[in-house]
């Protein structure tokens, strides 16, 4: 992180929908984290907020999740066009997916390994497997954070991967994209580029995304509980950037 990090703790301007392109995460930003990953729903109200948020932005908003694309699209039901997910390995843009053509062989070795520790009783931990990657969920016990975070270092050291913490969460990839790099790759095309990027987010994975809109002349958001954060501004929950959304649409 930059030198310059602080706790944000001051609300965000107001949205201005002629000047900025939003890049928003989805889990504990827009929906309320959930016990497990399938249990996360969007109602239609928030549906219909982001798709008429989206035209008021000429399409300049895009999601940038840790999710697959079709899980995000589960939830969200296509309101929102340009989608990141895996954190950038695969992206959809323009109503063409993409993904990265990167060596999976060692995820699928790394996942086996999971697996069977998990199967044995070793490892207190829910297995999401996200194809590119997979998450060790320990929502359910978080007392078994610490043993699920050091059996995740081992795998990952074991099989080249990079481990990503987040909230009750250790996830498991290549760790060779970001947020970052995919709002950056965003911010070339239209409708994004000649905007000013904001980014919204509460996970440790957001901060890149917080970076990259501050290096182009924007900032970032911390959705949740203060912390040492890159971002420049502050909200408490989800409820309060569809708030703050929805006042920018208004305006």
């Amino acid at each position: 992180m930059p030198h310059d990090c602080a706790s944000p703790s001051k609300a965000p301007p107001p949205l201005d929908l002629r000047a900025h392109a939003l890049f928003l995460d989805l889990d504990g930003t827009l929906v309320d984290i959930a016990a497990r990953p399938e249990d996360v729903v969007a109602g239609e109200n928030l549906r219909t907020l982001l798709r008429d948020l989206a035209r008021a932005l000429g399409g300049a908003m895009a999601l940038l999740t840790g999710r697959t694309i079709e899980s995000a699209e589960s939830i969200l039901g296509g309101a929102i066009d340009s989608i990141a997910g895996l954190h950038g390995f695969e992206t959809r843009f323009h109503g063409a997916t993409h993904r990265a053509e990167d060596d999976l062989s060692p995820v699928t070795a790394a996942l086996v390994a999971a697996r069977a520790m998990h199967q044995s009783g070793v490892l207190p931990a829910r297995i999401e497997d996200k194809r590119a990657g997979f998450a060790l969920h320990y929502r359910d016990a978080p007392e078994a954070g610490p043993a699920v975070r050091q059996i995740a270092e081992m795998i990952a050291e074991a099989h080249g991967l990079t481990v990503i913490e987040g909230k009750m969460v250790a996830e498991l990839t290549l760790g060779v994209r970001t947020k970052g790099d995919a709002l950056a790759a965003f911010m070339q095309e239209a409708p994004f580029r000649g905007r000013t990027p904001i980014a919204l987010g509460d996970d440790v994975t957001d901060e890149d995304a917080f970076t990259a809109a501050r290096e182009r002349g924007g900032y970032g958001v911390l959705v949740g509980a203060t912390r040492i954060s890159v971002a420049t501004y502050a909200v408490r929950d989800s409820s309060a950037v569809t708030a703050w959304l929805a006042a920018g649409l208004r305006a």
